[in-house]
């Protein structure tokens, strides 16, 4: 069964505010634990899912969240597998599938994309004229 896990915001290890979404896949493996040892295992495993999904981001930084997307997956996966045990259902895979990040956050990071300058010959001598890529002549 695919379940969608809705927004939550969390924050990251360097203070940065994220909301993530994502879709977790379930499978109940013994259907009189998934009855009578919890009242709702659906909301109960979204509701894990969320809870360990901002306890991660918090453990790491804005960089490691995108860099590390498959191991924050596998992580979740198993802290929701080490409790839904009892109840009768296994978590089979938990999918990122939107990561927004504010408005300031975006816009600093196009502008460090925008830094980087070239170092680049204007004559024959040795000596150098610094340019930026982004059509901003010295």
């Amino acid at each position: 069964m695919a379940m969608d896990v809705p927004s939550q915001s969390g924050i990251t290890s360097d203070n940065v505010t994220l909301a993530i979404d994502g879709v977790l896949y379930v499978k109940v493996v013994d259907p009189y634990k998934a009855s009578y040892g919890i009242e709702d295992y659906i909301y109960a495993v979204s509701q894990l899912a969320q809870t360990t999904m901002r306890s991660e981001i918090g453990k790491l930084t804005l960089d490691k969240i995108f860099q590390e997307r498959e191991m924050l997956n596998a992580q979740i996966v198993a802290s929701i597998n080490d409790a839904a045990d009892s109840w009768g259902v296994l978590c089979l895979r938990y999918e990122i599938r939107n990561i927004e990040i504010p408005d300031s956050v975006k816009h600093a990071m196009q502008m460090q994309v925008m830094i980087p300058v070239a170092v680049i010959p204007y004559s024959r001598s040795f000596h150098w004229k610094i340019r930026f890529l982004f059509d901003v002549t010295c």
